[in-house]
């Protein structure tokens, strides 16, 4: 039973450890939040707002939330 607790411990420290040094370094995320506070603000097609959380959820995510709203007030319909 010590063996198996043992084991089981072991398996679990090597699994964080490779997950703890795969999660990518600020320096490789940098360039993307870079990208999406340029184009948020001054791109041609964005939708300028002065939140950049609003502006990405409207230009990046905008078409597949309303999709998705009209599937859901279908089915409500639907049902």
């Amino acid at each position: 039973m010590k063996r198996l607790v043992t084991l089981i411990l072991l398996l679990t420290a090597v699994i964080t450890l490779a997950y703890v040094f795969q999660v990518p370094q600020p320096e490789d995320v940098k360039p993307l939040g870079e990208f999406y506070l340029e184009n948020s603000y001054f791109g041609d097609y964005s939708a300028r707002s002065p939140e950049v959380v609003t502006s990405i959820l409207w230009d990046y995510r905008g078409i597949d939330t309303l999709f998705e709203t009209a599937v859901f007030f279908l089915a409500i319909i639907g049902s």
